[in-house]
């Protein structure tokens, strides 16, 4: 016997945590929208990537749905950084000696 999981948009997993993770992601489009940048300029391509999260000096969200959409992914990855960023705009990671936040550029 085998088990198949069924995403909204017809793709079949076998696993039902990567078929739910997979919901997720189409339901937070505008998550697509949002740039993420390191210290040198350099965009990361995978806002739900560690190294996106660990190393992001600059977020650029588009809109105050985008930003809505990123602080849904603070909750649902525990990248609490993100949950900083309320609104469009420029954001810049300040640091603060062990600990730092994100902060709207002006």
């Amino acid at each position: 016997m085998r088990t198949v999981y069924i995403a909204d948009d017809g793709k079949e997993f076998d696993n039902e945590f990567d078929c739910e993770h997979y919901e997720w992601i189409l339901n937070h489009t505008h998550l697509n929208d949002i740039k993420c940048y390191d210290k040198d300029g350099k965009l990361f391509e995978d806002i739900m990537a560690d190294d996106t999260y660990n190393y992001c000096q600059m977020v650029v969200v588009p809109t105050d749905e985008c930003a809505r959409e990123l602080s849904d992914l603070a909750d649902y990855t525990g990248y609490c950084y993100y949950a900083h960023i309320t609104e469009a705009g420029t954001w810049i990671f300040e640091e603060n000696g062990m600990d730092g936040k994100f902060v709207k550029s002006r």
